[in-house]
């Protein structure tokens, strides 16, 4: 599961290069993928909590 947030992460990180590129950083569009961002970013960090916490 890890590795498909990482995947995921990456291709919106790629997204938003792309599309930040020719918009401003308030474009719908923009802050759309970067919420997106944030969620697969929240994600991943509980994920790794959760890893963690049965390792201890």
């Amino acid at each position: 599961m890890e590795r498909e947030l990482l995947e995921e992460l990456e291709t919106w990180r790629c997204r938003m290069y792309t599309v930040a590129a020719d918009k401003d950083l308030s474009d719908p569009e923009v802050l759309m993928i970067s919420q997106r961002i944030d969620v697969l970013v929240n994600r991943l960090y509980a994920l790794e909590r959760d890893i963690d916490a049965h390792a201890a």
